[in-house]
């Protein structure tokens, strides 16, 4: 599973989700719906856009930053 971390030009720039790693792909071979933190994955040589694991990851963060402010705010 990649991440978009950021699109220059005509390039995405991908972090690898579990090493880290950055790559680089041309922005012709994904869809036009891209952003930053978009969810890529690569099946047999192809990338796509995998919006449910975004939403899915999305909502773990938000539910991970809620959880820290309660924290927070018990202070």
């Amino acid at each position: 599973m990649y991440i978009i971390d950021r699109i220059e030009e005509d390039t995405v720039i991908l972090e690898e989700y579990s090493t880290k790693k950055i790559i680089e792909i041309d922005k012709k071979i994904l869809s036009n719906n891209l952003h930053e933190g978009s969810i890529i994955k690569k099946e047999n040589n192809k990338y796509y856009l995998d919006e449910r694991d975004e939403i899915k990851r999305r909502n773990e963060l938000i539910a991970k930053f809620m959880s820290l402010r309660k924290e927070e705010d018990d202070y």
